[in-house]
């Protein structure tokens, strides 16, 4: 049995609450084809569209032992997992709905091979927890690294995307060379 499935089938366990936030779009991972995976519960609570790890103040908090489950999980069901810094914070509306959109400074570095992956747009509905640190944390946060975890789904026949953000930190760094490489 390798320590990979071994993973894997631990972080299944782990059961985490998810949030709903708009962050639906297009994204071009560098040698991706079209996804078949639905974006159900399992998989929500993976790539949840939320910003994991940073403080009000906009600073990373330490990773809890709980968490380390769950990141592993991230890292090996991501298509990619691309270091993107902030470039903009801007408030806007989707859908009628206000949101937080972070635009990121040209491409991105993925962790997982030398290439650069495109860094998406992504937008933060007012319903997610992140939307409150990004709200009152822009001014810090621009100009920071994260680290995306992303994954394609194919949602009723159209294909999105769907994210986690952790800030850039040698302990994230460590953890995605040390499982490897996204499996997608």
């Amino acid at each position: 049995m390798s320590f990979r499935w071994l993973l894997g089938a631990l972080a299944l366990m782990i059961s985490s609450t998810s949030c709903e936030a708009s962050s639906l779009g297009t994204v071009h991972l560098a040698g991706e084809g079209a996804s078949s995976t639905e974006y159900g519960a399992q998989m929500r609570g993976i790539f949840d569209d939320e910003l994991g790890g940073i403080s009000l103040e906009g600073y990373p908090t330490p990773v809890a032992p709980e968490s380390r489950s769950l990141l592993s999980r991230r890292i090996l069901e991501a298509d990619a997992v691309v270091l993107c810094q902030i470039q903009t914070i801007t408030e806007g509306s989707a859908g009628g709905e206000t949101t937080s959109k972070l635009e990121f400074r040209g491409m991105g570095q993925s962790l997982a091979s030398p290439r650069q992956e495109e860094c998406p747009v992504i937008s933060v509905s007012r319903q997610s927890y992140s939307y409150l640190l990004i709200h009152h944390s822009s001014n810090i946060l621009i100009g920071r690294t994260i680290v995306l975890f992303l994954r394609k789904f194919n949602d009723s026949g159209q294909q999105t995307f769907h994210w986690h953000g952790e800030p850039d930190s040698p302990i994230i760094r460590n953890e995605v060379q040390r499982i490897g490489s996204p499996i997608h």
